[in-house]
C-alpha cells in the first residue's frame, strides 16, 4: 500500500531527493524511509521539525498521523485499558 508522502512525491513526480530537499533533510535520499509503510523495518518517522515541513509542502494532505498505525495503536491501547480494569476488579 502506497503511504500518503509517497503518493504526494509521485503525484510532484518528485525524487526522493527532491522530496528531502523541499523537507529540509540534511541528506535528502533519506526522505526514502519516510515514504516507507511504519512496519517497514527501514521506516523512520519524521522528526517534529521535517513533519511540519511536510504539513506545509503538503497543503495539509499529508498528516502526522499518516506515519503512525493509529488503529491497531488504538485497539492495542483499549486491549491494555480493558486488561487493567479486569486486573483491578475485585
Amino acid at each position: 500500500m502506497e503511504t500518503a508522502l509517497e503518493a504526494l512525491r509521485n503525484k510532484r513526480n518528485w525524487s526522493y531527493r527532491q522530496l528531502g530537499e523541499a523537507v529540509g533533510l540534511d541528506a535528502p535520499q533519506n526522505s526514502r524511509r519516510y515514504c516507507l509503510d511504519p512496519d517497514d523495518p527501514e521506516f523512520r518517522r519524521p522528526r517534529p521539525e521535517h513533519m511540519v515541513k511536510i504539513y506545509v509542502i503538503s497543503d495539509g494532505e499529508v498528516q502526522p498521523n499518516h506515519f503512525y498505525k493509529l488503529p491497531e495503536l488504538a485497539a492495542k491501547a483499549n486491549g491494555e485499558a480493558e486488561q487493567a480494569s479486569v486486573e483491578a476488579s475485585p
